[in-house]
């Protein structure tokens, strides 16, 4: 399993060089990118910058119950 960041484009390379994988979003398509980093299940944890989802644990609540 892997650590994910659901970032933007220009933040992402920060994390790909700490290791990490990071997936990009603009504020319009993170909430379908983060659903869709879950449903994947390659993650172990997922790390959203709150410029693009202020409220991650809101966003992702139905998904989470589904589990």
């Amino acid at each position: 399993m892997k650590i994910g960041v659901l970032t933007d484009a220009e933040t992402a390379s920060g994390y790909r060089i700490a290791g990490l994988e990071a997936v990009t979003a603009t504020p319009a398509d993170a909430q379908a990118r983060l659903l869709e980093m879950i449903q994947s299940n390659q993650y172990a944890l997922v790390a959203v910058d709150e410029s693009l989802l202020p409220d991650p644990n809101k966003a992702t609540e139905r998904a989470m119950r589904g589990r």
